[in-house]
């Protein structure tokens, strides 16, 4: 599945200008009818799958779920220096073909 994205945003804290390489117009446009979770929302709710109260549901969960993860990882140790390579692609953790081709996506 690809779904293209857009950053309504910087690409990282220290991008305060991205409103110089962006207008206010485009931002809006993008947000209004290109989103793609916006438009899966639409068709999912189209197609008699989803519905509001379903879909306030999912978000209100994904909320709770991203506090929690935060709370975790500011209550958890730093990896050790041994461990900054672990966890970054599955097929590395766990020895699979791709990881001895250097393959890491989909074909």
């Amino acid at each position: 599945m690809e779904i293209p994205t857009y950053r309504y945003y910087g690409a990282h804290v220290a991008d305060s200008n991205f409103k110089k390489y962006r207008t206010p117009e485009e931002i809006e446009m993008m947000k209004g009818s290109r989103d793609p979770i916006a438009l899966w929302l639409q068709q999912l709710s189209r197609e008699g799958i989803l519905d509001e109260q379903s879909a306030q549901s999912i978000k209100e969960e994904a909320k709770l779920e991203a506090k929690k993860s935060v709370t975790f990882a500011e209550a958890s140790e730093p990896p050790a220096v041994d461990d900054v390579m672990t966890h970054i692609y599955w097929e590395s953790d766990h020895g699979t073909p791709a990881s001895k081709i250097g393959r890491h996506f989909f074909d």
